[in-house]
């Protein structure tokens, strides 16, 4: 994970099972969690950072243009299908803007999708709930 990752982001990301990443508004990473990092960096460098892959460049894009609220897709990496979501999440602390991308790799056709929406629900369900408590008041 990068070290400019905010505390809650890298709080989400350490719990998160499936590979996260998280962009900034430009589109950059900003932190990505273990899983991740097995996912994407180079087999044979444990200490290289991930990049971006190309196919989800797109996605990515669109996403923070503002012309869809959710890319999904497959990528083959190192061979393998990958199926892959983009999203903005929502309720961000401090007017921060972090796109969320989750990846798995895909064993059979629609398992991705299902497995993929379940698990970016409820850390961002967690984001939102976290980022409104200090406007209501709450001092927990």
């Amino acid at each position: 994970m990068t070290t400019t990752t905010p505390p809650w982001l890298a709080h989400m990301l350490e719990v998160t099972p499936v590979a996260l990443i998280a962009l900034d508004s430009h589109g950059r990473i900003v932190g990505y969690n273990t899983s991740a990092h097995q996912l994407f960096a180079p087999a044979d460098d444990t200490t290289a950072s991930i990049a971006l892959p190309n196919a989800l460049h797109e996605g990515v894009r669109r996403v923070l243009s503002g012309h869809t609220t959710r890319a999904q897709g497959e990528l083959a990496v190192d061979g393998q299908r990958v199926g892959y979501t983009v999203r903005p999440a929502g309720g961000q602390p401090f007017g921060e803007s972090i796109v969320f991308v989750s990846a798995q790799r895909v064993e059979s056709g629609g398992d991705f999708l299902a497995i993929a929406a379940h698990e970016l629900k409820t850390p961002l369900t967690a984001i939102k709930g976290d980022a409104t408590a200090p406007a209501q008041g709450d001092t927990r």
